[in-house]
């Protein structure tokens, strides 16, 4: 697995300027997913499904419903959280993962190719050991946009 380390400024909504935020970004198949900061996740999303080094020989691509429900959600999120952080996006098996990290923390979003909502997994993995997960198989735009403000925080001064 190769990983990528990629900044950029957090949305001033966050009330923290000029913060730089590292995301790892990987792809299922090893090879890195530099997306710039200035290109959409719509953009990444369509990319990746469309590039063939996502995919071993025969694998199944996200179906039509896989990418409209990705897109739907980060729509959603969009419209309460602004501009969507970057992440690593990586299709498999018929499926469409986003996946952000920050410090110990990850998120992932999945969509399917069946009529199945959303998912989230997110979690802390304290380096070197296993991670403590949980997830919500009923992924919607209020709960991403929770999630992405959750892993945002992490490394950031407590000002209380």
């Amino acid at each position: 697995m190769i990983m990528f380390p990629l900044s950029f400024d957090v949305q001033p909504s966050l009330a923290v300027p000029n913060y730089k935020m590292e995301l790892l970004l990987m792809s299922a198949t090893g090879h890195v997913d530099c997306i710039p900061p200035s290109h959409s996740m719509e953009d990444a999303i369509d990319a990746a499904c469309a590039d063939p080094d996502n995919y071993e020989e025969g694998e199944a691509h996200p179906s039509a419903h896989a990418v409209t429900e990705m897109k739907r959600v980060l729509r959603e999120a969009s419209g309460l959280f602004g501009n969507i952080p970057n992440g690593s996006v990586a299709p498999y098996s018929g499926e469409i993962s986003i996946t952000w990290r920050r410090d110990n923390r990850m998120l992932r979003l999945t969509t399917f190719s069946d009529a199945r909502p959303a998912r989230l997994d997110y979690g802390t993995a304290p380096e070197g050991a296993l991670g403590d997960y949980q997830f919500d198989t009923a992924a919607t735009g209020e709960k991403l946009d929770l999630r992405l403000r959750w892993i945002l925080s992490a490394g950031m001064p407590d000002t209380r």
